[in-house]
């Protein structure tokens, strides 16, 4: 019997026999897809509910549709693991072939040994997708999205040691349609976002990042094709990106989708006038402007460095904040901006805090810094 003519809209609880092992569905995926879950081992060993046997001399043939290169080595470590750690095929150099339909799979290659040491290399489709390096009672998996584009994935084996306890290989649910659906800025911000529906996600997780930040942060999941993100703030711009899980395995991200919480109607606001420093003590500055007409709320960035990234700190109703979170013995470098519906006001001209506070060690610093500046010492 072929592995691949098992449709994973049977029943999860029907058993077909494959050798001396067992076929059953495995985890939750899109109808009319196929996954492949195979239990690398002896002849003998269990195997895992809802996985296929291969076995030391499980050799492919294009009637099974799977199975080794040539003939290796098995070893079985007792009923101390879990029925797919437990027993594992060993050798320096072999191939895994699978026959599969034309498409993106999720593919986890696990890897180790109860009872020694374990070095695996994988490639797959070609391509190096990692290595696994464990100590004796320890597993590693190597996890990849792949490709298969000629009906046949070939999963090589190498290292020091090449054992492998399991192979799962899942089809990818490749995220489509992703877009905004609504913005909304009063009374409270919130970006409605939506996508196409796919079958067999148990999940969708939503990422998000801030600009000038590098990295995606995951911000709420959700079991439908839309969310919204009621965290972000009037006038900010955001990037986003999405996933879907299915049978326990995460997609790609989606391509990035970047949205201005701001209704594009109206004018922005001025940039803010008169911004200056009023107070600095050891640990707090205190900063002052002007009242912009028409802006609901001020936007206080921060900086070490005058040509360097600023980061906003806070948010204020009021022409004036202090910044408590500050040790006043380095300067500090601020701007602000003003923002309506409309959007975000550019940013004021930068000021910089006076040096309030010498630590032992940095009182020739502090000289330099206002020799630099041109300000007297306090």
């Amino acid at each position: 019997m072929k592995i691949r003519k098992l449709p994973l809209f049977l029943s999860a609880t029907m058993a077909f026999a494959v050798f001396s092992g067992s076929a059953v569905l495995p985890k939750s995926v899109s109808a009319a897809q196929q996954a492949y879950l195979f239990d690398f081992g002896t002849a003998t060993s269990p195997v895992a509910p809802g996985f296929t046997r291969v076995s030391e001399s499980t050799l492919y043939s294009s009637a099974t549709g799977f199975g080794l290169s040539k003939t290796i080595a098995s070893r079985d470590r007792g009923a101390n693991f879990s029925d797919t750690l437990r027993d594992f095929v060993i050798d320096k150099s072999f191939s895994f072939k699978v026959d599969m339909e034309n498409g993106d799979y999720f593919v986890k290659v696990t890897a180790g040994d109860g009872t020694a040491s374990n070095k695996t290399a994988v490639t797959i489709e070609g391509i190096n997708r990692g290595s696994t390096n464990t100590a004796s009672g320890s597993f590693q998996d190597v996890t990849a999205v792949v490709t298969v584009a000629d009906g046949q994935m070939n999963v090589d084996i190498g290292g020091n040691d090449g054992r492998v306890n399991a192979i799962e290989i899942t089809p990818a649910v490749v995220m489509s349609g992703v877009k905004v659906e609504s913005v909304s800025v009063s009374p409270s911000p919130s970006v409605q976002l939506s996508w196409n529906a796919a079958q067999g996600v148990s999940e969708y997780s939503i990422y998000r990042k801030g600009e000038g930040q590098a990295d995606y942060t995951k911000i709420g999941t959700t079991s439908a094709a839309a969310y919204a993100d009621n965290s972000v703030e009037l006038g900010l711009t955001y990037t986003y990106a999405v996933t879907n899980t299915v049978g326990g395995y995460e997609s790609p991200k989606s391509g990035p989708l970047t949205v201005t919480v701001a209704d594009g109607t109206g004018q922005k606001p001025t940039v803010p006038g008169h911004f200056q420093i009023t107070n600095a003590t050891e640990s707090s500055v205190s900063l002052d402007w002007d009242t912009v007409s028409g802006a609901v709320y001020y936007y206080v960035y921060r900086s070490s460095s005058e040509a360097g990234a600023y980061s906003r700190i806070a948010g204020s109703t009021d022409s004036s904040y202090v910044d408590q979170s500050v040790t006043t013995n380095v300067p500090y470098y601020y701007k602000i901006a003003a923002v309506n519906s409309a959007g975000l006001s550019d940013l004021t001209a930068s000021v910089v805090s006076p040096i309030k506070k010498v630590i032992a060690g940095h009182r020739a610093r502090q000289h330099l810094i206002q020799f630099v500046s041109g300000r007297p010492e306090d």
